[in-house]
C-alpha cells in the first residue's frame, strides 16, 4: 500500500516541477526589443516636418534597400511592400522628440532613413545600426540636415 502512495507522491511532485519550469519554444527566435529615441534640434529640415523610416528586415532585403538609398526610398514602390513589423515610420519637427520600440526577432542590423528636403549627402540621411545583444537603447540626434548617433 505504501509503495503506490510513494509513486503517486513522486508523480505529483514531478508534475509540479515540470509545470513550473518555463520552456523556450524550439525553432522560435528569441524576441528582443530595441528602443530608439529621436531628438531634433530646434530648427531642422528647412522647418518642414521630417519623415523618418526605421527599417527592420533580414539581411538580403536590407541590402536591396541600401542600394535604393534614402533619396529614392520614400517614393519607392518597394517601401509599400514591407510589413508592419519591418518598417516603423514616424515624422518629427524641429525641437521634437519621439521614441519607438522595435521588435528585432533575429535581426542584427536596422536602417534609419530620413527624407530631408534639400540634403544631397546620402550619409547624412541614413544610419545603419548594429544591434548587439548587450545594447537595447540608442539616441539619434536630428540636426539641420543630418542624422547622428549619440555616442
Amino acid at each position: 500500500m505504501n509503495n503506490w502512495k510513494f509513486k503517486l507522491l513522486i508523480c505529483i511532485l514531478s508534475a509540479l516541477v515540470i509545470s513550473s519550469c518555463g520552456f523556450k519554444k524550439i525553432g522560435q527566435p528569441e524576441l528582443r526589443t530595441l528602443t530608439l529615441h529621436f531628438k531634433a534640434d530646434s530648427v531642422i529640415n528647412d522647418q518642414v516636418l521630417l519623415p523618418v523610416d526605421i527599417i527592420v528586415t533580414p539581411a538580403p532585403v536590407m541590402k536591396k534597400i541600401v542600394q535604393i538609398g534614402p533619396e529614392a526610398w520614400f517614393g519607392s514602390q518597394f517601401r509599400d511592400t514591407l510589413l508592419d513589423d519591418e518598417i516603423y515610420p514616424l515624422a518629427i519637427s524641429g525641437g521634437g522628440e519621439r521614441t519607438k520600440k522595435i521588435v528585432l526577432k533575429d535581426i542584427t542590423k536596422i536602417l534609419v532613413y530620413a527624407d530631408f528636403e534639400n540634403a544631397m549627402n546620402r550619409d547624412a540621411q541614413q544610419l545603419l545600426l548594429d544591434c548587439p545583444k548587450e545594447d537595447n537603447q540608442y539616441e539619434i540626434l536630428i540636426k539641420d540636415k543630418n542624422l547622428e548617433l549619440k555616442q
